[in-house]
């Protein structure tokens, strides 16, 4: 979605739009892809596992008719926000602020209202909540939605960083996603973890990863080292279900 995203936002961009627009439509065109997948999987029932790794093909290939297999430079429409503050004597980045913002905001509304934990619950069963009286169909289309909507904001914050857009934009991104939330307690079967874990699970990621880059090893190591901690923490929470279990 971050890829697609990015090359029909940098087209815009080109055009001249200012920043609300350019920022409105990426949050936009990020909603709509992830309302795709919603519809896919919750009212017409395909595998959420197939279905996202179809659209992520699907959006890639996107990607790169638009932007005809080249990047597209000098992306300058976010560069306000690739900036920040000075707080006393410590200097804040706005990307920094937004995603502390940003994971503060989840947090409430996963914890501290009735469709966080409609979330919860859909997440642990289904079918259980559904007989409850939660509208399933629809909340998982909600939930693909906010999906999209926070790949609408890594794309400002992407173009506002790099400020070009790419084909081949985000490789990769979403095995780290499945990592930093493994790492953080997210459970792979659904149904416990929170955002908090998921952000602590990110930044302990990128650490180590730079870590393994500042320690001269090379590119391929910080692939394999993310194959591992996926594979470990996925057998933890595997062995801890079974116990609880048992």
């Amino acid at each position: 979605m971050l890829a697609l995203t990015a090359a029909a936002t940098a087209h815009l961009a080109q055009r001249g739009v200012p920043l609300v627009v350019a920022g409105t439509a990426a949050l936009a065109i990020g909603g709509l892809l992830g309302s795709i997948n919603g519809v896919m999987v919750a009212a017409v029932r395909t595998n959420p596992f197939v279905t996202t790794l179809s659209t992520l093909l699907i959006f890639r290939g996107a990607a790169f008719i638009i932007l005809g297999g080249q990047p597209l430079s000098n992306i300058r429409v976010f560069q306000a926000i690739d900036s920040g503050f000075t707080l006393g004597t410590t200097f804040l980045p706005f990307r920094g602020v937004l995603f502390l913002a940003l994971t503060c905001l989840s947090w409430l509304i996963l914890r501290q209202t009735v469709f966080g934990q409609h979330i919860y619950a859909l997440g642990g069963n289904a079918e259980a909540a559904r007989l409850s009286g939660v509208k399933t169909v629809r909340l998982r289309v909600e939930t693909f939605i906010l999906s999209g909507l926070a790949a609408g904001v890594a794309t400002i914050l992407f173009l506002s960083w790099l400020r070009v857009a790419k084909p081949d934009t985000a490789t990769g991104y979403e095995l780290d996603s499945i990592a930093a939330c493994v790492v953080g307690g997210v459970s792979l079967q659904g149904g416990r973890g929170s955002i908090l874990g998921a952000a602590a699970g990110c930044l302990l990621l990128q650490a180590l990863r730079t870590q393994i880059t500042m320690s001269g090893f090379p590119e391929e190591y910080r692939t394999l080292v993310t194959g591992i901690v996926i594979l470990i923490f996925a057998a933890a929470d595997a062995l801890a279900r079974r116990n609880e279990r048992a």
